[in-house]
């Protein structure tokens, strides 16, 4: 594991760690939520070192708010400039490698905005993304959502799809979400990933907005590193054919 400083704007840098291994057949860049904890949080620690076993790299970085001990995140805007950055900075060093924007929470919604806007028109030096992965995606205000007020009726779905952007980024998508996840009800998270032609969605049984549930947080880092390398497998050899 390495520790990386990537240019940010003027004289700034976006502190990160690489986990690198041999050979990697892809490199997931892997964005925080709003925790202080940043880029160390156990959940994104835990897994780049089950990537590494898989042969897949990852590179996390902590958006300005963590490096400057900061507890409110920065705007959308310096959020969306410190991921493109930590994008174009990873895109360059691994070229041929398919590059994966990643995000947990606060996080995801910055790899949705990113990924759709350089889908759209790519920012200069910054490498579009080859696939998402959203971690415990918040799909709406945390406990909004009833099931009650889903079934029979679409008024809500629409609203969660218009309101987000990775309703039109047009490459493979993997969600990966807790069953009691206050952020993402359960039966509207299976109907939106549905709606969405290139994503999947894999459900963590009883897991919360941390993906912790009764089990052992290892095993649960383990259960997401397989099903998210399973999907780079999907994915890899879908473009291949």
């Amino acid at each position: 594991m390495a520790d990386l400083a990537i240019p940010f704007r003027n004289d700034e840098f976006l502190a990160a760690e690489l986990n690198l291994p041999p050979n990697p057949c892809a490199i997931i860049v892997l964005a925080h939520g709003s925790s202080p904890s940043g880029k160390n949080h156990p959940l994104l620690a835990g897994l780049a070192a089950a990537f590494a076993e898989r042969t897949i790299a990852c590179l996390r970085f902590d958006f300005p708010f963590v490096t400057q001990n900061k507890t409110s995140p920065n705007s959308d805007a310096v959020l969306d400039a410190a991921f493109i950055a930590a994008l174009a900075y990873t895109g360059a060093r691994f070229p041929g490698v398919p590059l994966i924007a990643a995000g947990k929470s606060l996080g995801a919604r910055a790899a949705a905005r990113v990924v759709y806007t350089l889908a759209k028109s790519a920012k200069p030096n910054a490498r579009e993304p080859d696939a998402a992965l959203f971690l415990t995606y918040p799909l709406h205000p945390a406990g909004r959502m009833a099931p009650s007020s889903i079934h029979g009726s679409r008024g809500v779905l629409t609203s969660c799809q218009h309101s987000s952007p990775a309703a039109g980024y047009p490459k493979p998508m993997l969600f990966i979400a807790g069953t009691r996840d206050p952020f993402a009800n359960c039966a509207l998270m299976r109907e939106f990933a549905a709606l969405l032609p290139r994503a999947e969605l894999y459900l963590v049984d009883g897991g919360d907005h941390a993906l912790r549930c009764a089990r052992e947080p290892e095993s649960i880092i383990e259960e997401c590193a397989a099903e998210i390398a399973r999907w780079l497998k999907t994915i890899k050899h879908a473009a291949q054919s």
